[in-house]
């Protein structure tokens, strides 16, 4: 019979505890607190700044547009035109779209135009 003391039970509470030590070692290496996870942390931490840094970015530009805006009469009758389509009195305003419509063409000047007249046609006033 073996006592406490024995060579073969210390043996055997030695490798127990080095199999116990390596199972915890790798499972703090791959498990949701491991070093795998903190990588992923890391990089997930590295995208959030980087959008941080662009919506900062973006704000900077919205409070420079709103200080514009608040100040310069200009930008502000800017903004009505391209945000609501208001017109001032005597400003002419061309609607392009991008597709043409089948079957329709393009009409020539009529001849009783002066030149400024087809220049005028051509370039139309910005908005």
């Amino acid at each position: 019979m073996q006592t406490l003391g024995s060579p073969r039970l210390a043996l055997f509470v030695r490798w127990s505890i080095v199999i116990a030590l390596w199972a915890l070692l790798i499972s703090m290496a791959t498990g949701q607190s491991g070093v795998s996870n903190y990588r992923e942390l890391l990089r997930n931490r590295a995208e959030l700044e980087s959008v941080v840094d662009g919506l900062g970015v973006e704000n900077q530009l919205l409070e420079e547009r709103l200080e514009k805006l608040k100040t310069s009469r200009e930008a502000q009758m800017r903004y009505l035109k391209e945000q609501f389509g208001y017109v001032e009195k005597g400003e002419i305003v061309f609607h392009f779209s991008g597709k043409r419509r089948p079957g329709v063409q393009a009409k020539p000047m009529p001849e009783g135009k002066s030149d400024s007249a087809k220049n005028e046609a051509k370039a139309p006033n910005r908005i």
